[in-house]
C-alpha cells in the first residue's frame, strides 16, 4: 500500500483540502482528510501523473478533473511506476539532472526529426505511392482541371491548326511509357509561360510557353520534363509526404486541429506546381535521358530554360509579380541545372556518342 501526503482538489471548485492519497492497486485510488482521515474522493478509474520538473509539486490528475498535489517526489515516482505512466516522466529528470545526458538527448532528437523529414516520410511516401494503383492518383485529380479552368485559366487562343500540329509532334513521346496514358492541352494563362502536369495525366502548355519557345524540340523538352514528374508519380507523393507531415507534428505536439488543416490543404496541394527540388531533379534526369535516347538535341533543354529565366526577368521589371512565371519556382538554381544540361549535351556531341 502506496500512501503520499498532499492537497486534494474536486476540480469543481478552487477549494483544497490536506489529504492523503492512498495506492490500493492498479485502478483503485482514494484520496482521505488529513484531519480525520475520512474518505473524501474514490478513484476506480486511471490517473496521470505530472513530469518531476526540478522541486516543483507534482500533480496527479483524475479523468473526472480531481487532482492531487504533493511534493514527495520519491513516493510519486513510484505512483508513476504503479499506474503505468509513460516511460519518458521518468527519464526527463535524469536529463534534467546531469546536462551531458540532456545534451546528449536532445542531439539525438534532432537527429530522429531531421532522419524522419528528410529521409523517413519521403521513402514511405514513394513507397506507398509505387504501390498504389494509378486510379488511386486519378481519383486524387478528378476535378483539379475543371477548378483551374474556373478559377485560374482561360481558353486557349493559340490557332486550332498549331494546337493540332504541336499535338502531332508530341503524340510520339506521349505514348512512349506503356505505364503512362498522358494528354496534352492547351491553356491561357495570366502567370505567363509555364508547363505542368495534373494528377490525371494531363500536361498543360500555356500559350505564352508555346509563343516562347523557339522551336519544336524546345517544347519538347519541357513536355518530357513533365512526364518525368508523371513517370516518378510526384504529385501523388508530395500529397502524402504533406499528408504524413502533418500525422506526424500531431503525433508530436497531440494538437489534433492539425487534421482540418491537412484535410483543407490537399486541393492546394495538387493546384500548387511547385515541386520539391528532389523532385525537380529527377523530373529533370528524365527529361535528358529521353532527349539522349530520341536522338533530340540535349542543348534544347538548356535553350528553353535560358528563355524562361530571361522572360522571368523581365516579368519582374513589370508591375504585377503575380505575372511572373513559376515554372523555375522551387526548382533547383537554374545555374545548377544548365551546368547539368550542358554537361549532357557535351556528352551528346562527342564523336562517337550513342544517342
Amino acid at each position: 500500500m502506496l500512501r503520499i501526503e498532499g492537497f486534494f482538489s474536486d476540480g469543481k471548485t478552487s477549494k483544497t483540502h490536506d489529504a492523503i492519497l492512498t495506492y490500493h492497486q492498479p485502478g483503485r485510488l482514494t484520496v482521505s482528510s488529513s484531519s480525520d482521515n475520512q474518505d473524501i474522493f474514490i478513484a476506480n478509474e486511471s490517473c496521470e501523473v505530472s513530469t518531476r520538473l526540478g522541486g516543483a509539486p507534482r500533480v496527479i490528475t483524475f479523468l473526472s478533473g480531481a487532482t492531487f498535489t504533493s511534493a514527495d517526489h520519491g513516493q510519486v515516482d513510484i505512483l508513476a511506476r504503479e499506474t503505468g505512466n509513460p516511460l519518458w516522466h521518468r527519464i526527463l529528470p535524469v536529463l534534467e539532472a546531469n546536462l551531458a545526458l540532456a545534451l546528449g538527448g536532445a542531439a539525438v532528437a534532432a537527429v530522429l526529426i531531421w532522419f524522419t523529414l528528410t529521409q523517413g516520410i519521403p521513402g514511405l511516401a514513394k513507397f506507398v505511392a509505387f504501390n498504389l494503383p494509378p486510379s488511386v492518383e486519378q481519383n486524387l485529380g478528378k476535378g483539379t482541371l475543371e477548378l483551374l479552368d474556373k478559377h485560374v485559366l482561360l481558353p486557349s487562343e493559340l490557332p486550332v491548326a498549331e494546337q493540332l500540329r504541336i499535338k502531332s509532334k508530341m503524340e510520339p513521346l506521349l505514348g512512349r511509357d506503356p505505364e503512362l496514358s498522358p494528354r496534352l492541352i492547351f491553356r491561357k494563362s495570366g502567370a505567363g509561360a509555364n508547363a505542368f502536369a495534373l494528377p490525371s495525366q494531363t500536361i498543360l502548355f500555356t500559350d505564352a510557353l508555346v509563343e516562347l519557345a523557339g522551336n519544336d524540340e524546345q517544347l519538347i523538352a519541357v513536355l518530357l520534363h513533365e512526364l518525368g514528374h508523371l513517370k516518378h508519380r510526384h504529385i501523388l507523393r508530395r500529397s502524402l509526404q504533406g499528408s504524413l507531415i502533418t500525422i506526424a507534428s500531431i503525433l508530436v505536439t497531440g494538437d489534433v486541429s492539425g487534421v482540418n488543416e491537412l484535410i483543407a490543404g490537399i486541393p492546394t496541394l495538387l493546384i500548387d506546381a511547385s515541386y520539391s527540388r528532389d523532385f525537380e531533379r529527377e523530373a529533370d534526369d528524365y527529361a535528358i535521358d529521353l532527349l539522349l535516347r530520341e536522338g533530340i538535341p540535349v542543348k534544347s533543354f538548356e535553350e528553353i530554360l535560358q528563355r524562361l529565366q530571361a522572360a522571368q526577368g523581365e516579368d519582374r521589371k513589370g508591375d504585377d509579380p503575380s505575372l511572373v512565371t513559376d515554372f523555375l519556382s522551387s526548382h533547383p538554381g537554374t545555374a545548377e541545372r544548365l551546368s547539368l544540361i550542358r554537361s549532357s549535351s557535351f556528352q551528346q556531341q562527342k564523336p562517337g556518342s550513342n544517342p
